[in-house]
């Protein structure tokens, strides 16, 4: 355990278990009694909020507000009982409370939907969809199918198990927190940190975690392989310098798990790649030849796909001020998506101020700043994503994403010595170090269930989609107006690609168009550029885009409405559906 070994590099002074001092048996009760008891609360309050948890009346604040107030209530609870039982140095009761906080936090997105969240996830299904009707990749269509990972493994698990894509992605972001939040633990294990601090590191992973990158997603699977490689190389030093217990087998067993994160996604290797690289500048990671290795798969699959990735754009964007913009630039936001932005910021800012205070204390301890160097590279080192690259306006939330669990790691030792009392001020600081820490929580709640009601998708958008992809023909165009309906959800998306990469394309996407009020002639200009165009396009406007729109305030008020009943009126325009919650139009080339 860290800080019991004197060959072993420590994270954080003084981190080895106080020794055992007998109490009277109410003592002891009493250790287990109360986290218990938050415990048994915070599910009561969980299960009686449940109900409210699908409620349909929509708020901007997101579902903290919507639902019962329980249910804030109830994440709230979990969180004191952990840090009570971590306080108390119960760790296998904490160890439990973790779980059941991940539960109760994630759970809503399987129970409280019909239909997983997001429609860009759906954009995965039609991959996986393609992979198991025709049992190879289509190379260059898209840059999903260079980098199948993900989707080949679904496949396979469709195949064997019986299931289908819905049903994975339903269930997928409860049980990947479930299986991060255990990986973060046994990383921080073998970075040589004891029961306690490795359950803390584990609790502020899980806990200021707001991105929302744990649903049905490359990105997800590449993350949980890349905590799993970071593991492993733990082990691979020698001597003084190693983190964790030397075991020269490591870094080829960590090897396969890197190329599972290279064949999965674009970005998570590169990062991964500077953390290796900062280990083994610093010796904590050996052979140091080994980088050679670890750079030579991530480069040569880039190379192999060179030509799907430049045919988005130059791979690197020496930008870093633009690479910051984020990929929703709305007019007019709402106030709730105001509230959960300063919540996203809150957390993300207070998390890295933390975090660099800490490391500016440990550098003042020259026997580890070697180890304190790879640690900042570990927990900061994905700044330098921004140097290089936008991601499609992505690339802010992927730095606070890849820094987490080097955070977490930085911050935990020197957090469960407070929790626990062994550092100054005593009570006070207990108490500040708990206040500090649901406030983390109630902040990363908010930002994660900020944008609930945005974030869902309804049955008959998804219908529609559907039945477009399956029955238009392949040169056809499918126009909307904002995020709201799901797309490329079957493999014959592929033939619509084939002719245009961006036949889905959104209107809030072209030039000059976000922020429009429609009350102009642009909307006949374009059915009459459209009809010149001789291409079938279909509009589809769902009540879920309404909904987003009056979140992220991508177009005025009533805008959306305006653009529909103008295309309803125009004779060019032939509806197909149109009811309260869904408006499917095709441009009549016969009426031109």
């Amino acid at each position: 355990m860290l800080g019991q070994e004197r060959s072993a590099p420590v994270l954080v002074s003084g981190n080895a278990p106080a020794p055992t001092v007998a109490r009277p048996g109410g003592a002891v009760a009493s250790g287990w009694v109360l986290p218990a008891a938050l415990l048994a609360a915070s599910v009561a309050a969980w299960l009686v909020a449940a109900p409210s948890l699908s409620t349909d009346t929509i708020d901007n604040r997101g579902l903290l507000f919507a639902a019962s107030p329980l249910f804030a209530v109830s994440l709230v609870l979990c969180a004191l009982a952990f840090l009570v039982a971590v306080g108390g140095r119960r760790h296998g009761l904490a160890a439990l409370v973790l779980g059941v906080s991940v539960v109760l936090t994630r759970l809503p997105t399987a129970v409280a939907v019909s239909l997983p969240l997001y429609s860009w996830t759906y954009k995965h299904f039609g991959v996986i969809d393609y992979v198991s009707t025709y049992g190879h990749l289509d190379h260059g269509v898209d840059i999903y199918h260079s980098w199948p990972g993900m989707f080949t493994l679904f496949a396979w698990v469709n195949e064997l198990t019986g299931t289908n894509s819905f049903q994975l992605a339903l269930w997928f972001t409860p049980v990947y927190q479930l299986a991060l939040t255990a990986a973060i633990y046994v990383m921080a294990r073998a970075w040589r940190l004891g029961r306690g601090p490795a359950l803390v590191a584990a609790f502020i992973a899980h806990t200021a975690n707001w991105v929302a990158q744990d649903y049905f997603s490359p990105q997800a699977v590449a993350m949980l392989l890349a905590v799993g490689v970071l593991a492993l190389l733990a082990h691979s030093g020698k001597g003084r310098r190693a983190i964790g217990t030397p075991h020269p087998a490591a870094v080829w067993v960590a090897l396969p798990i890197y190329a599972g994160v290279v064949v999965s996604h674009q970005l998570t290797p590169f990062w991964l790649m500077i953390v290796i690289g900062a280990g083994c500048v610093f010796g904590q990671i050996r052979p140091r030849w080994v980088m050679v290795v670890f750079a030579a798969t991530v480069i040569g699959w880039t190379a192999l796909n060179y030509d799907v990735v430049s045919s988005y754009g130059s791979i690197f964007h020496f930008d870093p001020m633009g690479n910051v913009a984020r990929n929703v630039n709305g007019g007019n936001p709402s106030d709730g998506q105001r509230l959960t932005s300063l919540a996203g910021r809150f957390t993300t800012i207070s998390t890295w101020l933390v975090t660099g205070v800490v490391l500016l204390l440990r550098w003042r301890r020259r026997e580890q700043r070697r180890l304190t160097l790879t640690l900042a590279a570990l927990a900061l080192g994905s700044f330098t994503v921004l140097l290089g690259q936008g991601y499609g306006g992505e690339a802010v939330f992927r730095v606070f994403l890849y820094s987490i669990p080097g955070c977490a790691l930085v911050i935990a030792p020197a957090v469960e010595r407070w929790l626990t009392g062994r550092a100054r001020w005593g009570r006070t600081g207990r108490l500040a170090a708990v206040v500090s820490l649901l406030l983390l929580t109630g902040a990363a709640a908010q930002a994660f269930y900020g944008a609930w009601f945005a974030n869902r998708v309804d049955q008959d958008a998804l219908e529609a989609s559907v039945w477009i992809v399956e029955k238009a023909p392949a040169d056809a165009m499918v126009l909307a107006l904002a995020p709201g309906a799901p797309g490329r959800v079957v493999a014959r998306y592929t033939e619509f690609v084939r002719n245009n990469r961006d036949f889905d394309g959104g209107v809030d996407a072209w030039d000059g168009w976000l922020g429009t009020d429609f009350k102009d002639g642009r909307v006949i200009e374009m059915t009459d550029a459209m009809l010149g165009d001789n291409h079938p396009t279909y509009a589809v406007i769902t009540a879920q885009m309404k909904v987003y729109n009056a979140y992220y305030g991508l177009f005025p008020p009533g805008a959306i409405e305006r653009f529909e009943n103008q295309l309803l009126t125009n004779p060019h325009w032939h509806t197909l559906v149109h009811t309260p919650s869904l408006t499917v139009l095709v441009i009549n080339q016969a009426a031109a």
